[in-house]
């Protein structure tokens, strides 16, 4: 694979040609460059790397400082990084508990214990855990904001439903409001501080109102969080994936 020097740091970077019309460039959390051209263009990969070094070089210094949510054996949880321990167990009559009856995983103080088994590896565990507390956690931080704003229409009170659903799945974002009123959240969100969490789950609740990032959005925002434009700011520091 080809790379880049960018600020003493090899970038690493993939070409590939398909059916497009114009030039396509990403960087991936990894740091990895991923440039696609149109199929039938001849493009110099390395004058365009050249024109389009000022870019690459931000894209890289602003990632850099990202911080990732899972780093080898450390995740956050709430803001706050916890160690995760793999521990071997045989498991008695299919379950997942280990000769103490605990389930797959436990958390104490700063560490998070994940029992795994020849059915259950760690990493299956441990998003299995990460989901259950992040939907548990965003259907009620959902209901505190419609209970303050007394607002929405939704299947927490007594009135026609207009947030059908809530669900957490695997997604780019942290969150997205579709238009008939699903609220969708990415898996990972438990993993914020509590005070971007709830920023989250607000925003995409004020979407099911404005479908848009129109003033109206931005002073229902402020009534709630004065401070949401820097909480934004917050949230940008953080990888959704």
């Amino acid at each position: 694979m080809s790379s880049l020097k960018i600020n003493g740091r090899r970038i690493p970077f993939t070409v590939q040609r398909k059916e497009i019309q114009h030039i396509y460039m990403k960087i991936g959390s990894d740091l990895r460059l991923e440039i696609v051209l149109p199929q039938r263009e001849k493009i110099s990969v390395s004058r365009f790397l050249k024109s389009n070094l000022p870019w690459i070089e931000q894209k890289v210094e602003e990632m850099s400082k990202m911080k990732r949510l899972f780093t080898g054996n450390t995740i956050l949880f709430k803001g706050e990084p916890l160690k995760v321990k793999g521990i071997r167990v045989r498991s008695a009559g299919g379950g997942m508990r280990n000769g103490r009856g605990r389930k797959g995983f436990r958390l104490y103080k700063n560490v998070v214990f994940v029992y795994e088994n020849s059915k259950k590896k760690r990493d299956e565990i441990l998003k299995n855990f990460i989901t259950r507390q992040t939907l548990r956690h965003v259907n009620r931080d959902a209901k505190r904001w419609v209970r303050i704003s007394g607002m929405w229409r939704s299947e927490f009170g007594k009135r026609k439903e207009k947030i059908h659903k809530i669900e957490v799945k695997e997604m780019k974002n942290w969150g997205y409001c579709t238009k008939k009123g699903d609220l969708l959240f990415n898996w990972r969100l438990i993993c914020l501080p509590e005070r971007l969490r709830k920023y989250v789950v607000l925003h995409e609740l004020l979407h099911t109102k404005y479908f848009n990032h129109s003033n109206g959005f931005k002073r229902e925002m402020a009534k709630y969080i004065g401070d949401f434009q820097k909480v934004e700011g917050l949230l940008r520091n953080y990888l959704p994936f």
